[in-house]
């Protein structure tokens, strides 16, 4: 390693990296929603270690933007654009 004095930066996806709990509670909901499929909102609490009405009350303010509420009761993700609303 030598070093010229310059630094590099790089575009990296936080979901992916041990820094994903500090993403906007949101941002993990929908990175859950899009690796697991969809899920009860007591699932996503208990997979993301929040409370169940945080949960719910996200989901209910991004339903129709980033999640949908099926039929059977669970969330979905609406779009794999995981940024839309940055």
């Amino acid at each position: 390693f030598e070093n010229t004095g310059v630094i590099g930066v790089a575009k990296q996806d936080l979901s992916k990296t041990a820094l994903s709990g500090e993403l906007p509670l949101y941002r993990q909901i929908q990175d859950t929603l899009l690796e697991n499929g969809k899920m009860r909102s007591q699932e996503l609490a208990d997979s993301l270690d929040h409370p169940e009405g945080s949960i719910r009350c996200l989901l209910n303010k991004y339903r129709g933007k980033l999640f949908t509420k099926l039929d059977d009761g669970t969330w979905g993700a609406v779009s794999n654009d995981r940024y839309q609303l940055l």
